[in-house]
């Protein structure tokens, strides 16, 4: 039989907007907003800057276990979002594993996404296919709520997601 015991940890005040927000131990804030791309007006796109990205979603879990192909060699990370502490904010933790660790936990239930990331404008555009068609999603990430409260996306988004379910990685692996 194993026994685990669990330590309770102090957590870490972040202040987002004068409103603080407590941060689990070794987590950052994600500050980030999301928005449907019209993929038809951006026209073709520099496949030698893209990175292929796998997410699975580990079942029964708020994580995420990734591998980034960057062409010459692939970085595996596992996440942990811990939900929204408003509309624009989470706490999130990543670790990189090792090949080895990576396949441990890939063996687990979850939901796969696959997709493309492109650098693009100031933030990335994700391209995922579903349902036969690509749906492209453009987001970036911010260093304080005021700035992404501020900032004037690019023309070729359309609809904002940030906030909305059914355009989250996590509910694309469930479909």
């Amino acid at each position: 039989m194993i026994s685990l015991r669990i330590l309770s940890r102090p957590s870490i005040k972040f202040d987002v907007s004068e409103n603080p927000v407590d941060l689990p131990r070794y987590a950052r804030l994600e500050i980030e907003r999301r928005w449907l791309v019209d993929l038809a007006e951006l026209g073709e796109l520099d496949k030698s800057r893209a990175r292929f990205i796998r997410d699975k979603y580990l079942r029964h879990s708020h994580m995420r276990l990734r591998s980034i192909n960057l062409g010459n060699e692939t970085v595996y990370k596992l996440g942990k979002k811990y939900g929204h502490t408003d509309a624009l904010s989470q706490p999130v933790t990543s670790i990189y594993l090792s090949a080895e660790e990576f396949a441990v936990f890939d063996g687990l239930e979850g939901g796969i996404v696959e997709k493309w990331r492109y650098p693009i404008a100031e933030g990335s555009l994700d391209i995922y296919q579903r349902a036969g068609k690509r749906v492209g999603i453009y987001e970036l990430e911010f260093d304080t709520v005021a700035a992404a409260q501020n900032y004037a996306p690019p023309a070729f988004v359309r609809e904002e997601l940030t906030g909305k379910a059914n355009y989250r990685g996590v509910d694309f692996a469930r479909t």
